[in-house]
C-alpha cells in the first residue's frame, strides 16, 4: 500500500485540483512580496472566504474557478487581468525562491507556488472575458 501524499503545503484550487507545494527551505530567508500585490489586493480581499488569512494564510482564500468568477463580477475584469499579468511578471522577476507576505498571512511560501496560484486566477479571469 502506497503512502498518501500530505497536502499540508498544497493549496486547493478546485474539487480535485491543487497547486502543489512543499515546505520552504528554512535556510533561505524569505523575501517580502507584499509590494508586488498592489492593485490586486481588493481581489484577494474578496476571495477571502474559507477562513481568515491571519489564521490560515493562503488556505483562507476561495481559489475555485466558480468562486473567482463570482468575485470578478464586482470588478473590471480587463483591469484585473492586466494587474494579474503585471504581478506575475514582477514576482517572476524577483531574485528569490522563498517569499513571505504579511498581507496574505503567509510567513513563507515557495515563490513558484504563489506564481502558480496567480496564473490560475488569471486563467479563470481570462475565461470570463468575451471572445
Amino acid at each position: 500500500m502506497s503512502k498518501k501524499r500530505s497536502r499540508k503545503y498544497d493549496i486547493r484550487i478546485g474539487e480535485r485540483d491543487w497547486v502543489c507545494g512543499s515546505r520552504p527551505d528554512a535556510t533561505i530567508a524569505p523575501v517580502s512580496m507584499d509590494e508586488h500585490f498592489g492593485r490586486i489586493n481588493p481581489l484577494f480581499d474578496a476571495l477571502e472566504s474559507e477562513c481568515m488569512r491571519e489564521c490560515c494564510g493562503l488556505h483562507a482564500f476561495g481559489f475555485w474557478p466558480s468562486r473567482i468568477e463570482q468575485v470578478l463580477l464586482r470588478f473590471d475584469v480587463h483591469e484585473q487581468v492586466d494587474h494579474l499579468r503585471k504581478r506575475i511578471a514582477s514576482l517572476e522577476g524577483m531574485d528569490a525562491e522563498v517569499v513571505s507576505s504579511k498581507f496574505l498571512g503567509e510567513i513563507s511560501r515557495e515563490k513558484k507556488q504563489v506564481v502558480a496560484i496567480l496564473r490560475h486566477i488569471l486563467s479563470a479571469a481570462e475565461a470570463t472575458l468575451p471572445r
